[in-house]
């Protein structure tokens, strides 16, 4: 999922550092620990706001975790081309 999520963030122009929040949908807070620990290998120490929540089911019944982002993107540097 995370694999995904930096994809996303990528076609966008973005990266992990450019994450401001982070909603995360899970059907099994068991899992917390797990979640947590794969996020900060890719967030590192320095990670957005965030929530954690459990769900009862996601909108596929297969599915165990969602995630939501919200990320600021840089705006390009602007240089006077003359």
């Amino acid at each position: 999922m995370f694999k995904n999520l930096q994809a996303a963030l990528t076609a966008a122009g973005a990266k992990f550092s450019d994450v401001v929040k982070m909603n995360t949908y899970v059907t099994d807070m068991e899992q917390a620990p797990a979640v947590r620990e794969v996020r900060a290998r890719y967030f590192g120490t320095t990670t957005p706001a965030s929530t954690l929540v459990q769900v009862v089911k996601l909108a596929r019944p297969e599915l165990m975790i969602e995630v939501e982002v919200i990320a600021v993107v840089p705006a390009p540097a602007v240089t006077n081309a003359r």
